[in-house]
């Protein structure tokens, strides 16, 4: 039996969009259903998973439209800022990690009864 790959959180930027592959959380904290990703400190809540999913593409999607206008100097701050860091290799392609080596959550902050975990790879 193979153990399964565990994928590596990273943005990858061109001039026409933005592909991003992070880890989103999703839960109930009291009456309203939440998507959290730790990694873009972005969030999107509703009365039903719905509804929370649509705010939180939203907020991907202005997220993006930000970054991608931000000159280089100032794209690559605002990423360090969020724990993000560019691949020697790749110029274009920023990588995070949330998760420390003893595999414990980073930076979640939210009190979620049942947390979901699942990753979310879009282009915007």
């Amino acid at each position: 039996m193979t153990e399964p790959v565990e994928r590596k959180e990273h943005i990858r930027i061109s001039s026409s969009e933005m592909t991003l592959m992070i880890r989103v959380f999703d839960g109930r904290d009291g009456d309203f259903h939440i998507i959290y990703s730790p990694s873009l400190n972005i969030s999107g809540y509703g009365s039903n998973f719905k509804e929370a999913e649509e705010l939180f593409k939203s907020s991907i999607e202005a997220f993006a439209l930000d970054i991608r206008e931000l000159s280089s100097k100032k794209r690559n701050a605002a990423l360090a800022q969020l724990g993000w860091h560019k691949e020697k290799l790749k110029q274009k392609n920023f990588s995070h990690a949330f998760i420390d080596k003893e595999g414990v959550l980073q930076n979640l902050g939210l009190d979620l009864q049942e947390v979901n975990e699942s990753e979310l790879e879009l282009t915007v």
